[in-house]
C-alpha cells in the first residue's frame, strides 16, 4: 500500500510532534545515565515526522543539538552558514490524512545562543487545487530563548472537499515577515 496511502489509517491515528522525542529523551536525562541509545525510525509512518516536515534530517539535528545542550549546561550555537535572522522553529504534522482523524499541527521553537526575544507565528492551511485558505489559525507568540510549542489541533474533515493542501507559516520577527512554504510537504 505504501506509507502515504490512506488505508494506512489504523498506522497513522497516533501523532504527538516532537513531543514523544522530547519527553523520552527528559526522561532518560533524569535517570543520570552513562550514554543514551536513540534509534532510527520512519518517521513519515511513525508520525514524528522530522524528515516529512522539512525534507531533510536538519530539524532532527537541531532538536539533538539543542536537548544535548541543554543537559550539558552548555551553549547551542547556531550552525556555521545559518542565517541567524531566521527563527529556529520546527514545524511537525502528519502529511496523510482521512476523515474522522484529528489533524494536529505542532510549531516549535528551538532556542539557540543569542535567540532573545518573541515572534508571531500563524498556520495557513491552502486548497492546492484552488489557492483558497481553508483554515487560518489565529497568530500566537513564541519566545525565542525557551524551547516553546505551539499545537494546533483542527478534525481533518473539516478540509474533506480538498485533495491536497499547502501548508503555509508565517513568521512576524520584528518589522520583518517570512514566509515559510518552501519545503513544508503537501497534506
Amino acid at each position: 500500500l505504501g506509507h502515504g496511502n490512506p488505508a494506512t489509517l489504523g498506522n497513522s491515528i497516533g501523532q504527538d510532534g516532537t513531543r514523544t522525542l522530547r519527553r523520552s529523551f527528559d526522561l532518560a536525562m533524569s535517570l543520570n545515565p552513562d550514554f543514551i541509545n536513540f534509534f532510527e525510525w520512519d518517521e513519515w509512518n511513525e508520525n514524528t515526522l522530522f524528515k516529512p516536515s522539512v525534507w531533510n534530517s536538519f530539524a532532527a539535528k537541531r532538536l539533538f543539538r539543542a536537548l544535548i545542550s541543554k543537559a550539558k549546561a552548555e551553549p547551542n550555537d547556531p550552525l556555521p552558514g545559518d542565517d541567524v535572522s531566521v527563527p529556529n522553529l520546527l514545524v511537525s504534522y502528519r502529511r496523510t490524512l482521512v476523515p474522522g482523524e484529528t489533524a494536529v499541527f505542532e510549531i516549535l521553537s528551538v532556542p539557540e545562543t543569542g535567540a532573545t526575544g518573541t515572534v508571531t507565528v500563524q498556520l495557513r492551511l491552502t486548497d492546492a487545487a484552488t489557492g483558497k485558505v481553508v483554515q487560518k489559525y489565529p497568530p500566537q507568540r513564541m519566545d525565542l530563548g525557551t524551547m516553546q510549542e505551539i499545537r494546533l489541533p483542527s478534525p481533518a474533515e473539516d478540509w474533506a472537499g480538498s485533495v491536497a493542501l499547502v501548508p503555509q507559516v508565517m513568521v512576524q520577527s520584528g518589522e520583518r515577515m517570512l514566509d515559510c512554504t518552501r519545503g513544508l510537504p503537501q497534506i
